[in-house]
């Protein structure tokens, strides 16, 4: 059930380790844009400046489809193999649970049959 466990860290730690990872990559992919964006300048009739448009502008287009192939795999691609290994790890576990005492052929279809429902529902989420 905790695919994901170790123990080495407590729960705590691994919060922690968790929220901290998540910001420095967050600040991390939104420096870049930092950096490569240029916002455009709009002259206006009293002799102010406005700024309208906000753009990437990147050195050449391999950079870009490079920065673009990291933006998808850090927010989609990981996170989505993340989750299809946490969700198959239970089903896993849940599917191979087998009940304790005697082996009696009702009870456990009825638990089979209750396993497929719970599997069900997940998936259709």
């Amino acid at each position: 059930m905790y695919p994901l466990n170790s123990s080495r860290w407590t729960a705590k730690t691994r919060g922690t380790i968790t929220v901290v990872i998540i910001w420095i990559t967050a600040i991390g992919l939104s420096s870049v844009l930092l950096v490569h964006s240029k916002a455009e300048k709009v002259p206006y009739g009293n002799g102010t400046t406005y700024y309208y448009d906000c753009h990437e502008v990147w050195p050449n287009e391999t950079t870009e489809q490079i920065y673009t192939m990291v933006i998808f795999i850090i927010t989609f691609a990981l996170p989505m193999i993340i989750l299809t290994y946490t969700y198959a790890s239970i089903g896993w576990k849940m599917f191979k649970h087998t009940s304790p005492g005697n082996a009696d052929a009702v009870r456990d279809e009825a638990q089979l049959v209750a396993k497929q429902k719970v599997s069900e529902q997940i998936y259709l989420r």
